[in-house]
């Protein structure tokens, strides 16, 4: 995942550059732990939902729902990095 913003971080401890210990590393992507990861993440997965066809439920974060004439429901709940997939059609469920 890619940065929106320029970060900077210490260079890792037994990876410091001879001459050049006193300097840092411009990160390019997201690094696990860094306060910008959960919204870079979430930024990412609600494109990938978005281009499946799934709208964000506007009352409840994380639910996002695809629904072809109230017939075929898929029902997605993000957590964290969790997902639960459900629907009416099992087929459905199993092809998403």
């Amino acid at each position: 995942m890619t940065l929106e913003e320029e970060v900077y971080t210490l260079q890792p401890p037994g990876f410091e550059e001879n001459k050049r210990e006193h300097q840092v590393c411009k990160l390019k992507k997201v690094l696990y732990g860094f306060k910008q990861t959960p919204r870079a993440w979430n930024k990412l997965i609600d494109l990938v939902l978005s281009r499946q066809s799934l709208v964000k439920y506007t009352m409840e974060f994380g639910i996002y729902v695809r629904a072809t004439h109230h017939i075929n429901i898929l029902i997605l709940y993000l957590y964290v990095d969790d997902l639960i997939i459900t629907g009416n059609v099992e087929a459905k469920i199993e092809v998403f």
